[in-house]
C-alpha cells in the first residue's frame, strides 16, 4: 500500500471512530421518538386472533396476545401460547390443584365459578410470575387430553419475565412500551363494542361515562390523525388506537378496531399492561409467600423485606418485585431501589451483609431484577432480602383470602402469610414492622418479593467446601506448627540459660 493510500486510509478510521458516536446517539434519539402513526402489524410483530367464545377469558386472551407479540419483537419463534391453561392458572396455581378438571367437573360447560368470574391481566402476571412455564396450545393438557400435565414445570420454551404497569392516561409511555415491547392491553368498556353502529372501518367512540370497564384488548398501535368524523357518532378530536379484539378474525375488521383517543374507557379504566417474556431462564427454584394476585397494596412506604431459608446448595441469581400504582393519584413516580442481601433474618442485629445492588424503578408492576453476580448460599442456610427506596412508593402484598370451599373449587392459590415472614417499612419509620401484624386493612399479609435461586450441582459446591475445609485446616495446622515452634524455642532457651 503506497503513503497516500495509507494517508487516507488512517484519516477515514479517524472521521469514523468521531462520527460514530453521533451516529448511534442520533440513531437512539430516533428510536425514542414518537411518530404520529404506528402500527405493530405493518411490521409482522402481532400473532394471529384468537377467538374466546361465550366465555370471560378477555383478559388471558389479551394477556397472550401481548407475550407473543413481545416474543416476535424479541426474535423468538412465533408462539402459539394456551390461554385457556393461563385463564385457569391464573386461579388455580396450586400444585395441589387437581390435574383433570375434567374429573372434577370444571370445564367451562360445567358452570363452575371460576370460568364465570372474569379476571385481569395481574391474575396473570402474579401467577405466571412464579416461574412456572408458559403453556403452549400444542401442550394444552384440558384441549388436547394428552395426558401430561405441564402446568407447574419450570422448564419449558418460553417463559413470563416481567409486566410493566403504567396508568392508562399516560399515552406516551403506552406508545413506547408498544413500540418497544409490542402489544400492550387496556381495559375498556365493552358494551361499546356491542352497541355502536360500525361503519365500514370498524370504529368505536362511546362519548358517555358512567359505564364500568368489562373487556380487555390489546393495543397493537395508534394514528393520531384518524379523522374524528370516521366514527359512528363524531368524536371531539382526531386520533385513534388500533386495538386486537379476541373474538376471531370475523369481528370488526379481521378481528381488530380503532377506538377513539376521546372514548370514556380512557376515564374509567386504570392501567395498561407490556409482557415481556424470555426464552430461559437462569433458575430453577423460585421462594416466595405471595402468589394470590397481590390484591392489596401499602402506600407511602421506604422498604420492604423477606425471611428465606434455603433448600439445597443454591446460587442466588435475583429477585422479583412488585411497586404499585398509587391507588388514589392512579400515577408512579420512579424511585430507585437498593436491594441488599443479608444472613440471617431481617430483625437480626448481627447479620451480614453479602450483597448489594441498585435498581433503577421506571415502571410499576412486577419485574425481574437480576443480580450482576450469583450470590452463593449453602443448605439450610437462612437469609433475607432487604429493598429500600429512596423516595416512598406504593407497594404490593398478597395473601391466601380464596381457600376452597365445599360446594365448589373457587380458586387455590400459592400464597401464605404468617408471622416473621415479610416485613415493611413506612416513610419516616426508622424500625421493620411485621407485615403479618395487620399492617394493610387490618390483613395479615405477605410482600410480593419472591428470591430467585439455582440449586448446584455437587461438582459446583463440593470442591468449594473442600477448599473451605482445606483452608481451616490449613490455618489449624499452621496454628499448631507455631505453637509447637514456640515451645520448642522456650524448652531450648531454657536448656541454654541451666548449661550456663
Amino acid at each position: 500500500m503506497n503513503k497516500k493510500l495509507l494517508v487516507a486510509a488512517c484519516i477515514s478510521m479517524v472521521l469514523l471512530s468521531i462520527l460514530m458516536p453521533f451516529s448511534v446517539a442520533a440513531e437512539n434519539q430516533s428510536s425514542n421518538e414518537i411518530p404520529s402513526k404506528f402500527d405493530l402489524r405493518e411490521l409482522g410483530m402481532v400473532s394471529s386472533v384468537k377467538d374466546m367464545g361465550s366465555f370471560p377469558f378477555c383478559w388471558a386472551y389479551a394477556s397472550i396476545a401481548s407475550m407473543e407479540s413481545n416474543a416476535l419483537m424479541q426474535g423468538f419463534n412465533e408462539f402459539d401460547l394456551s390461554e385457556y391453561s393461563a385463564a385457569y392458572i391464573s386461579y388455580f396455581n396450586s400444585e395441589t390443584a387437581p390435574l383433570s378438571i375434567k374429573d372434577e367437573g370444571l370445564l367451562p360447560y360445567a358452570g363452575s365459578r371460576w370460568t364465570t368470574n372474569g379476571g385481569s391481566p395481574w391474575f396473570v402476571a402474579s401467577a405466571f410470575m412464579s416461574g412456572y412455564a408458559l403453556i403452549e396450545e400444542k401442550d394444552d393438557y384440558y384441549i388436547n387430553n394428552k395426558g401430561n400435565d405441564f402446568r407447574f414445570s419450570l422448564n419449558g420454551n418460553l417463559f413470563l419475565d416481567s409486566c410493566y404497569t403504567v396508568p392508562v392516561s399516560d399515552s406516551d409511555t403506552i406508545k413506547k412500551l408498544v413500540m418497544n415491547n409490542g402489544a400492550v392491553v387496556i381495559e375498556i368498556y365493552y358494551d361499546g363494542l356491542i352497541d355502536m353502529k360500525y361503519n365500514k372501518n370498524s370504529n368505536v367512540y362511546v362519548p358517555k361515562e358512567g359505564n364500568t370497564i368489562s373487556h380487555c384488548v390489546a393495543i397493537v398501535g395508534w394514528d393520531d390523525d384518524y379523522d374524528a368524523s370516521n366514527f359512528a357518532q363524531t368524536s371531539p378530536g382526531n386520533g385513534a388506537w388500533i386495538i386486537k379484539n379476541s373474538y376471531g378474525k370475523y369481528d370488526g375488521k379481521e378481528g381488530y378496531y380503532y377506538i377513539s383517543y376521546y372514548d370514556a374507557c380512557f376515564s374509567l379504566a386504570r392501567n395498561a399492561y407490556s409482557f415481556v417474556v424470555k426464552n430461559t431462564q437462569s433458575f430453577n427454584k423460585v421462594y416466595q409467600y405471595d402468589g394470590s394476585r397481590g390484591a392489596l397494596a401499602i402506600d407511602n412506604t421506604d422498604g420492604v423485606a423477606i425471611n428465606f431459608t434455603t433448600e439445597n446448595h443454591e446460587d442466588l441469581t435475583g429477585v422479583r418485585i412488585w411497586p404499585k400504582i398509587t391507588a388514589d393519584t392512579k400515577e408512579f413516580i420512579g424511585s430507585k431501589a437498593t436491594i441488599s442481601v443479608y444472613t440471617g433474618s431481617v430483625t437480626d442485629e448481627d447479620h451480614k451483609l453479602l450483597y448489594t445492588q441498585d435498581y433503577d424503578i421506571v415502571y410499576a408492576g412486577y419485574q425481574t431484577v437480576e443480580f450482576d453476580r450469583a450470590v452463593r448460599l449453602e443448605k439450610d442456610m437462612s437469609y433475607n432480602i432487604e429493598i429500600s427506596f429512596d423516595k416512598p412508593i406504593s407497594y404490593s402484598m398478597d395473601g391466601n383470602y380464596m381457600p376452597k370451599n365445599e360446594e365448589y373449587l373457587l380458586a387455590e392459590f400459592v400464597a401464605s402469610a404468617n408471622p416473621n415472614e415479610t416485613y415493611v417499612k413506612t416513610a419516616g419509620e426508622k424500625q421493620w414492622l411485621d407485615a403479618y401484624e395487620n399492617i394493610v386493612n387490618d390483613t395479615p399479609c405477605s410482600a410480593c418479593i419472591k428470591a430467585l435461586s439455582r440449586t448446584l450441582l455437587p461438582t459446583e459446591y463440593l470442591p468449594f467446601r473442600a477448599i473451605k475445609i482445606a483452608a481451616y485446616g490449613g490455618f489449624a495446622l499452621t496454628v499448631i506448627a507455631i505453637s509447637i515452634f514456640a515451645i520448642i524455642t522456650i524448652k531450648t532457651k531454657k536448656n541454654k540459660q541451666e548449661n550456663i
